[in-house]
């Protein structure tokens, strides 16, 4: 994992963990709850939010964008490659609801996946992980390989809680797809943290987004049904 070059109090640490955890929530919570945004508005407003995040974050920190982005690519993608295997049997075993046409089927793989797919994965997995591992290595925490593997096991907890506290704001994952999402995008984390590379969660990511518009499983976020309405069938979506 980089060092902040610039160093990273625990202070500051604090506070843009914070803004990410609330930003990460009320992106999804007032854009498609509240103001039931369809998905590829949406998807442009948590691109842009997530790109400011990371770009303000890397600079105040000092650390180098490329170098962030090229650091240790080949174990980085192999890694999102290889955890990425299991969660594309679980998509396949779902039943598909939204077929596409062809035309319409390539840019669904561009926007609703490789671009929604880039933005989760960097806002849910590395960023988060990022801002812990780098304040402790500030700190003077990590060392030899126990140690890191307990700043590794913090650094994890601060990625679940953002990606508790966003899919929160999705109100069809206010129930036991939870864990589901939470199973799927920690092991995305855990790429990241033993690679060092950010493109093992977006790669991951990218890819789980693709398989499920290839495979027609919708992905969040779903319009609220009518309490008037009748019963919902149950539903089927991609847990990220």
């Amino acid at each position: 994992m980089l060092s902040a070059p610039n160093g990273l109090s625990w202070v500051d640490a604090g506070v843009w963990f914070a803004a990410i955890v609330v930003v990460s929530f009320a992106v999804s919570w007032l854009a498609t709850d509240i103001a039931r945004m369809r998905q590829a508005p949406y998807v442009a407003l948590l691109t842009v939010v997530t790109g400011a995040l990371a770009v303000g974050y890397l600079v105040w920190t000092g650390t180098d964008p490329w170098t962030a982005l090229v650091h240790n690519a080949g174990w980085g993608i192999l890694a999102g490659v290889v955890v990425i295997v299991p969660l594309l049997r679980g998509i396949a075993r779902l039943p598909a609801t939204t077929p596409l046409s062809r035309r319409r089927s390539v840019k669904a793989w561009a926007w609703e996946g490789v671009v929604y797919g880039i933005a989760e994965g960097a806002l849910l997995s590395a960023l988060p992980a990022l801002v812990v591992w780098q304040a402790a290595d500030a700190a003077g925490w990590v060392g030899g390989w126990a140690s890191q593997v307990g700043v590794g096991a913090r650094a994890l907890a601060g990625s679940v809680v953002v990606i508790v506290t966003h899919h929160l704001g999705y109100w069809d994952f206010r129930n036991r797809q939870m864990l589901t999402a939470i199973a799927a995008c920690g092991a995305l984390t855990v790429a990241y943290l033993t690679t060092g590379s950010v493109l093992a969660p977006v790669i991951g990511h990218a890819l789980l987004h693709v398989a499920a518009v290839v495979h027609g499983v919708p992905l969040p976020p779903h319009q609220r049904p009518s309490t008037a309405a009748a019963v919902q069938p149950e539903r089927h979506t991609v847990p990220v």
